[in-house]
């Protein structure tokens, strides 16, 4: 999907390990994975240097009517928990993924897959793809 990297809190995160790598097909040998003490300390970092912060969260704005700017960090919170209100109060966006039905959140893999294919297509289309 374009990303360039993935960023993970060195605490109170899933290690990455063989039943990672397996799940990510392999794709965790050609992405650089950063471990970093504290995740909200790296977003501001990150914004400080002109990046933009976009979370994934209920009660946002649908992810498919927003306009996205580059360069920009995707972040998705815990499956139980969603993301802290220290990110959230970071975040220059807050996105949700509209959902039907009585199904009412999703994990974050595919929360992530939608929010990573959503920020690919206007990415793709920004640096002159026309395909």
């Amino acid at each position: 999907m374009g990303a360039s990297g993935v960023v993970v809190p060195r605490e109170r995160s899933a290690p990455i390990n063989e039943v990672v790598v397996k799940g990510s097909a392999g794709a965790v040998f050609h992405l650089p994975i950063a471990k970093v003490s504290s995740l909200r300390d790296s977003l501001e970092k990150f914004q400080k240097l002109g990046g933009w912060i976009l979370a994934i969260e209920k009660g946002g704005k649908p992810i498919h009517k927003l306009k996205f700017p580059f360069p920009l960090a995707l972040v998705l919170g815990s499956e139980g928990k969603g993301t802290s209100k220290s990110i959230l109060k970071l975040a220059d966006i807050i996105a949700t993924i509209p959902m039907k039905g009585k199904i009412t959140s999703l994990n974050v893999a595919s929360a992530g897959a939608i929010g990573m294919w959503e920020v690919s297509k206007q990415n793709w289309i920004e640096v002159g793809n026309n395909e």
